[in-house]
C-alpha cells in the first residue's frame, strides 16, 4: 500500500461489548485523503467495525486483513452523479438513492450495525434517506466544501435528515453558527516519537508537495511560486511527490511543459506515491500546500508538521485553521508572498522553532487518539450506547 497506509488495527475491536459502526464509502480505493480518514475511522477500538462499498478493491482488500466485514451495495444511478451538481442529475438518480438505501439498510441488519457512517458526498445523501425511511441512526463525516448554491442547499438539507453531521473544518458547512446537529471532528495523526523532533535547514533546501496532481491541489500555483522563490537562490530544489486520477489527467500533462525543463536542469524530482514503510516527506525541508480551491483539512499538513516540517499554505478552508499562525508555518496566496514566507523560515533559529511548534501543537491538539475521542462522543449524541474502554 502506499501512502495512505495506517497502522493496523487493534485486535480489541471484536469486544462484543463494543457498538458495531458500519461505515460506508461511495467508492472502493484509496483515493484520497477522506479514504485514509476512513481507515482510521476504522481503526477506533472503542467500536467493532463494518464496511460497505460499491466493489472489491483497495478497501476491501484493508479491510479483509483485519477481520472486518466487508458488504458490497450498487450506487445504481447515483454514481453517474458528480460535482457540480445540476438539479436534472439529482432527479435522475433519486430511484438509485432509494434502491441503495433499502441496500445499505439491510446491511445495516446483517451486521448488527448501532449506526451507519457515511463518508463521501454520494452517499451522505443515501444516508439521509436511510435515516428518514428506516430509522437507523446516521452520521454523514464532511470532508468537502459546499461551493454553489445547489451544493449549499444540499449540505443544509443533510444535516436536518441525518443524525448527526460531522464536518473535518468549519468551512465544510456553509452557515456560521453551525447547527446543533452538526459539529467539528478535526482530523488526527499517528506520531512516531513522544518528542517533537528537531531539524535544521540545510544549504541547499527542498520544497516538497505530497498529494494528488490535480486542479485543486494546485500544482501549478506551487510552479508559480517556486520560479519566484527560485531567484537568487540557485540551490533550492523542488520534489513532487503523487500521482494524477483519471480526474487530474489532462491537468498534470498540461504541468509538463513547465515541469519537464526543471527536472532536465536537476532542479526538480517527481516521484510517485511511496511504497509502505517508507515516509512520503523524506527529503522534504518545507511542505507548500498550494490549494486555492479551498481544502477542507488537507492531511498533508498535519503529518509535515508532526515531523518538524514548516509548512507554507494557502490562506483558503481548513488550511490556517490547521497550520494556526506563524508560530507553527505561514500562508500564501501569492508568489511574492510565498517567497516573503520563505525568506523567514530559511533563517536557521526561525526554521528550528516553527518547526518543533508545529510538531508540538500537532501533539497537543490533533493526535488520533483526541480524533476517536471525538468521534466516540458523537456516536453518543447520535444515540450509541458506547462502553467504556479498559
Amino acid at each position: 500500500m502506499d501512502n495512505h497506509s495506517v497502522n493496523t488495527i487493534p485486535t480489541e475491536i471484536g469486544n462484543p461489548l463494543r457498538p458495531t459502526i458500519l461505515f460506508v464509502s461511495p467508492v472502493s480505493d484509496l483515493k484520497g485523503g477522506a479514504e485514509k480518514v476512513l481507515l482510521e475511522l476504522m481503526a477506533n477500538p472503542a467500536i467493532r467495525p463494518a464496511i460497505a462499498v460499491p466493489s472489491d478493491g483497495e478497501i476491501a482488500a484493508y479491510a479483509r486483513q483485519r477481520d472486518i466485514p466487508v458488504r458490497y451495495f450498487n450506487l445504481g444511478a447515483v454514481a453517474t452523479v458528480h460535482r457540480p451538481p445540476r438539479p436534472g442529475d439529482l432527479l435522475g438518480a433519486a430511484k438509485g438513492a432509494l434502491c441503495c438505501a433499502q441496500q445499505l439498510a439491510q446491511i445495516c441488519r446483517d451486521v448488527g450495525a448501532a449506526a451507519m457512517h457515511t463518508n463521501g458526498l454520494k452517499v451522505h445523501v443515501i444516508g439521509a434517506v436511510v435515516r428518514l425511511r428506516h430509522r437507523v441512526p446516521v452520521l454523514a463525516h464532511v470532508h468537502d466544501i459546499p461551493h454553489t448554491r445547489l451544493e449549499k442547499a444540499i449540505w443544509r438539507g443533510v444535516s436536518r435528515a441525518v443524525t448527526r453531521m460531522l464536518v473535518v473544518s468549519a468551512p465544510c458547512f456553509p452557515q456560521s453558527p453551525l447547527p446543533p446537529r452538526v459539529a467539528v471532528v478535526s482530523n488526527g495523526v499517528r506520531t512516531t516519537d513522544a518528542s517533537p523532533p528537531v531539524r535544521s535547514v540545510p544549504d541547499d533546501p527542498t520544497i516538497g508537495f505530497v498529494g494528488r496532481f490535480h486542479p485543486f491541489k494546485g500544482v501549478d500555483l506551487l510552479l508559480d511560486w517556486f520560479k519566484h522563490a527560485s531567484i537568487g537562490r540557485p540551490k533550492l530544489q523542488l520534489l513532487i511527490r503523487g500521482r494524477a486520477d483519471d480526474e487530474g489527467a489532462v491537468y498534470w500533462q498540461a504541468q509538463q511543459s513547465r515541469v519537464a525543463p526543471l527536472v532536465a536542469a536537476g532542479r526538480c524530482r517527481v516521484v510517485g506515491w511511496s511504497a509502505a514503510g517508507e515516509d512520503p516527506y523524506a527529503g522534504i525541508d518545507i511542505l507548500a500546500v498550494p490549494s486555492r480551491t479551498a481544502d477542507p483539512a488537507p492531511l498533508v499538513v498535519l503529518e509535515a508538521l508532526s515531523r518538524g516540517i514548516p509548512v507554507i499554505g494557502y490562506p483558503a478552508g481548513g488550511i490556517p485553521g490547521l497550520i494556526g499562525g506563524p508560530d507553527h508555518g505561514a500562508l500564501a496566496a501569492h508568489p511574492a508572498e510565498f517567497t516573503a514566507a520563505l525568506d523567514r523560515l530559511l533563517d536557521p533559529e526561525i526554521y528550528r522553532a516553527v518547526g518543533e511548534a508545529g510538531a508540538r501543537r500537532v501533539r497537543e491538539e490533533f493526535t488520533v487518539d483526541r480524533f476517536w475521542a471525538a468521534l466516540n462522543a458523537q456516536y453518543q449524541e447520535a444515540g450509541v450506547v458506547m462502553a467504556s474502554l479498559p
